[in-house]
């Protein structure tokens, strides 16, 4: 009877040790195809422990939840960048961003099947640097003074945001970006530099990595067109950062971490 008893106790820790151990992950989520007429997209973490996206497609979940260096995703299936769907997750307490992180690994795992892996290959990038020599930047390029932890602890736990109003009309520590007939326009509110490759994008192809040695978050707004035409005024993106922020781009080739997929398929019912 004692060796039974000593036998079940053991058989429980073991259970309770493997349930601390287990992977996080959100108490519920639902997964459908966004509706085909569905317009507006969005993603992020929200407050109470949510984490939603709306007709956007599952490759931005995966980046998410796995960041490298270069966007592309090896071996991912085409439907992985061109269908769209909503994602509602809600997790307990109030998760960081790597704890969010941690779970979408979860979620894909159940949901999509994903398995990646890591690998590292050298690959053209370019460098964003000072453009002057001396160090100077332009006025267009301004030191934020936001306490952007503070801010986003604030947003995860909703609580009231207790910062200054950035002048460009956007929320604290945060960007966006337009499309428009002036072209793209990009705004910045106490975020580092090292965060403009998620908003320019890869120009030709090429993933923006940050070596202007600038430190802290900064306040911006850079306009710019993806094609300009000759007389019509608009500056490329390579001149807009150097006239309007005092930056520009610069050919280099350095090893990134690319995110390869082994496997995945599309999501199970709710």
């Amino acid at each position: 009877m004692r060796h039974t008893i000593a036998s079940l106790l053991a058989v429980l820790l073991i259970a309770e040790a493997y349930a601390r151990q287990k992977d996080p992950s959100f108490e519920v989520a639902s997964i459908k195809r966004s509706a085909p007429d569905a317009a507006g997209t969005s993603w992020g973490a929200q407050p109470g422990g949510r984490w939603a996206m709306r007709n956007m497609a599952v490759s931005v979940m995966i980046r998410e939840a796995y960041p490298t260096q270069d966007r592309d995703l090896v071996g991912a299936p085409a439907w992985v960048t061109s269908e769209r769907y909503d994602v509602n997750a809600k997790a307990d307490g109030n998760p960081t961003r790597d704890e969010i992180r941690l779970m979408l690994r979860t979620l894909l795992a159940e949901r999509f099947k994903l398995a990646v892996h890591q690998d590292t290959r050298e690959q053209p990038v370019y460098a964003l640097v000072i453009a002057r020599s001396d160090g100077r930047t332009r006025p267009g390029l301004v030191r934020s003074t936001t306490d952007c932890d503070a801010v986003t602890a604030a947003r995860r736990e909703g609580r009231t945001v207790n910062a200054p109003a950035p002048a460009n009309g956007i929320s604290p520590c945060s960007w966006n970006a337009s499309f428009g007939p002036d072209g793209v326009v990009v705004r910045f509110a106490g975020l580092p530099l090292s965060r403009l490759a998620e908003s320019v994008g890869q120009p030709d192809g090429r993933v923006v990595i940050d070596r202007s040695g600038l430190p802290g978050g900064y306040e911006f707004t850079l306009t710019y067109s993806e094609n300009p035409t000759p007389g019509d005024g608009k500056a490329t993106l390579f001149t807009a950062l150097e006239e309007q922020l005092g930056l520009k781009l610069i050919p280099d080739r350095v090893p990134l971490t690319t995110l390869v997929v082994d496997q995945i398929e599309r999501p199970t019912p709710d």
